[in-house]
């Protein structure tokens, strides 16, 4: 192979490789995405805890910890829930709960592969089967190593939507999807074997199991059709 061929096929190469990475952004979209990040800890702070069974309840909270996934790194969250009145059999053996009426959460990764702000709410259809309240004053209760007890009796799960803004080495990018919610906090104060005690267990977990850009339109070309949400 003569030395001018071999220059022809490595510029048609390159050609073709510069080619295909300009069709890769020229829709601009993103690899950005939350889908698998999980912020989990063992911990939750209830900031609000007004519960009656027979009416609407409103719960605040906050958590921070390490998220995991593809942003890994400290994150924070705080966000309010308020559940309706409580007449089905609640997750604990002795307690009642009750559809959520709604949610409210802003959070925050702060991870060194890019930055995420975002929100999260109950879907705009509504509270599904999977959106549950639990949050009551209990006495005689028992639970693990702790008999006879009072205190307060928190459960939640959700399945809610969030949106986030992200920001990265690509740009900024905006997403949407489906995440899962679940925090509890028992504060109680009872019988530990013999002795009086006090006892408290908590833990807060949330997942985001999709992701995809937002779809945005400014109408810049007055047909509605701009498409991804990118702000690179």
């Amino acid at each position: 192979m003569t030395l001018g061929r071999c220059t022809l096929i490595a510029a048609l190469t390159a050609a073709l490789v510069l080619a295909a990475a300009q069709t890769a952004g020229a829709d601009g979209s993103s690899n950005a995405s939350l889908a698998g990040e999980e912020l989990l800890v063992q911990d939750v702070t209830l900031t609000t805890i007004d519960c009656d069974a027979s009416r609407v309840s409103t719960v605040s909270y906050s958590a921070s910890g390490l998220a995991t996934g593809p942003y890994p790194g400290p994150f924070t969250v705080a966000g309010t829930v308020t559940i309706q009145p409580q007449t089905q059999p609640g997750p604990r053996p002795g307690t009642v709960a009750g559809p959520l009426a709604s949610l409210s959460e802003t959070f925050t990764i702060d991870s060194a592969t890019g930055t995420v702000t975002g929100t999260k709410s109950l879907p705009v259809t509504g509270p599904g089967s999977g959106d549950l309240g639990s949050c009551q004053t209990v006495t005689g209760f028992d639970s693990g190593p702790v008999t006879n007890a009072s205190g307060t009796v928190v459960d939640v799960f959700s399945q809610p939507v969030y949106t986030a803004t992200i920001t990265d080495a690509s740009g900024t990018t905006s997403v949407t999807g489906d995440a899962s919610l679940s925090f509890t906090e028992l504060n109680l104060q009872g019988t530990c074997g013999l002795l009086a005690c006090d006892f408290r267990q908590a833990a807060f977990d949330q997942f985001f199991q999709t992701s995809a850009p937002v779809q945005c339109d400014d109408d810049t070309n007055g047909q509605g059709d701009e498409g991804v949400c990118d702000e690179n």
